[in-house]
């Protein structure tokens, strides 16, 4: 009977290392508009690497805008890292329009933009839209290093690669790599997560949230 319990507690131990390894997420956003988003934010080596997972194929996302012109949806999110994990410090929380800054230092965004994404045949360009990978420090566009350029991958079939906005692949994934040193972050630092999904609620706060404290190793 020992040898058996001994069996199930290696073999629990196991699958909870497994699912860690595969990156578990580290927060959810339910949201009335688009079901539930999913954000894994983690340190692998040097990097810090943000993961979002859509219920929906991304492309499906792109555009949304009503009879109105009134955007119904969007894959636009945002992801606060209070690096210090104390929400005393960092920026100012606004509780109607954008719930999750309060406390933030850093925030890393996936913002919606329409713009030329490449030369067709003709040599012309195609427009359409795509998100664009911006890093904000307090309420301002950030000064990366030199050779670090945000953008955001999608996975396909199994592995994350730059995105071709043109024709989006079937892709529910979408991950941010950045060097943490870029963000003023350590290894084994404490950093308090909130994971941000702009157009989830019909009436304030229109934003949905989910927030958790999370360890860089």
């Amino acid at each position: 009977m020992r040898t058996q319990w001994i069996l199930v507690m290696v073999i629990v131990a196991f699958l909870i290392a497994a699912g860690a390894a595969a990156g578990e997420p580290t927060l959810t956003v339910k949201c009335k508009k688009m079901g539930a988003v999913a954000f894994t934010v983690e340190a692998e080596g040097t990097d810090l690497v943000a993961v979002v997972a859509y219920p929906k194929p991304i492309r499906e996302y792109l555009g949304g805008f009503g009879k109105d012109g009134v955007k119904n949806y969007s894959a636009g999110v945002k992801i606060y890292l209070d690096a210090d994990a104390n929400p005393k410090t960092g920026l100012e929380g606004d509780p109607q329009f954008d719930p999750g800054m309060n406390g933030a230092e850093w925030c890393l965004r996936a913002d919606e933009i329409s713009t030329s994404l490449a030369r067709g045949d003709q040599g012309g360009w195609i427009d359409g839209p795509m998100l664009e990978a911006m890093v904000e420090k307090g309420d301002d566009y950030a000064e990366l290093p030199e050779g670090v350029y945000p953008a955001w991958e999608l996975e396909v079939d199994g592995a994350f690669k730059s995105a071709d906005w043109v024709k989006p692949p079937d892709s529910r994934r979408m991950r941010l790599r950045l060097p943490m040193e870029a963000l003023e972050l350590k290894p084994g630092q404490k950093v308090r997560v909130t994971g941000v999904v702009d157009l989830c609620n019909d009436a304030f706060p229109y934003p949905g949230t989910a927030e958790a404290t999370i360890t860089l190793k």
